[in-house]
């Protein structure tokens, strides 16, 4: 909040001249409105760009492992996370409350998945998946209940699925700082298309049976 020290300044000069008994002020105070991130439409403005091919070319590529591999896709909330193992065993239980499946024997109302510890740091170029509780993901999980390579998740909103591609912007686009500054998202994330992801999961690999 911020107050309008000139506002102050006005109304005591004019109070001290309509009477000499001290005025009681209450000074204006100015709150400024943050803006409706959710409801925030995304653009995506084609970009002739070798980082936007780059990215285009790893989302491809990244459906069709996800599709191969991939035995519980869902969308959902993270609702909680917690640490099971300790040392070399340690790992993130993530429980999800699932608001949709793309692929799976069933659509649970929550679902569980594991998370492998990263062996390494932003530091050294490794990024790490965001577990944000309240947040709306999309995972790809393998056969034995864990997160695929370690990463398989991606932020929802406005109909794609976003993984960062570099450390220093947010999970969210529409939540990021650099984000005025930027026609496609896709050079700084990982972008996946949920209406494509949805496709490509009904199509089961021949050599995968349930």
């Amino acid at each position: 909040m911020t107050l309008l020290p000139l506002t102050f300044a006005i109304s005591a000069a004019l109070a001290s001249e309509a009477a000499p008994a001290e005025v009681a002020f209450e000074p204006t105070l100015v709150t400024a409105s943050a803006p409706d991130l959710a409801s925030m439409e995304l653009p995506y403005a084609p970009e002739d760009s070798a980082a936007l091919e780059a990215s285009r070319r790893e989302a491809a590529s990244l459906l069709g492992r996800y599709q191969e591999h991939a035995r519980a896709v869902h969308v959902g909330e993270i609702l909680t996370t917690r640490t099971e193992g300790a040392g070399a065993t340690a790992h993130t239980v993530v429980t999800l409350a699932v608001h949709e499946s793309y692929r799976g024997r069933r659509v649970p109302r929550v679902a569980e998945f594991r998370v492998e510890r990263p062996t390494g740091s932003p530091a050294t170029g490794e990024l790490r998946p965001d577990l944000v509780e309240g947040y709306s993901v999309l995972v790809f999980v393998d056969r034995s209940g864990w997160l695929m390579d370690g990463d398989a998740l991606f932020t929802v909103e406005a109909g794609h699925a976003f993984r960062k591609r570099r450390a220093r912007v947010f999970s969210r686009p529409s939540a990021d700082r650099d984000w005025h500054a930027l026609t496609d998202p896709s050079a700084s994330w990982t972008m996946l298309d949920l209406d494509a992801v949805q496709a490509a999961m009904a199509q089961r690999p021949g050599r995968w049976r349930s």
